[in-house]
């Protein structure tokens, strides 16, 4: 058994929400134990996104270096 499987699965399931944001222009991810590594994915995922209109993010520890990669790809459009 891997032994990060939660937090595996929450990846894989965060990743299914942000391909769903093509319909749904909001996205909760609060208190998801969200760290520098997923938020640099999650910014890459964001990447080129129009949709997305509020993204909560409250609760983790993006640090700035997470908050900046997820910034950078939400502000570039």
């Amino acid at each position: 058994r891997f032994p990060h499987q939660p937090i595996v699965c929450f990846f894989f399931q965060t990743m299914e929400q942000i391909k769903r944001i093509r319909t749904d222009s909001t996205l909760d991810l609060s208190r998801s134990s969200i760290r520098v590594d997923e938020a640099r994915a999650i910014g890459n995922a964001l990447a080129g996104n129009t949709t997305l209109t509020s993204l909560d993010l409250q609760g983790n520890r993006l640090e700035d270096e997470g908050a900046r990669a997820i910034a950078d790809s939400v502000l570039a459009f």
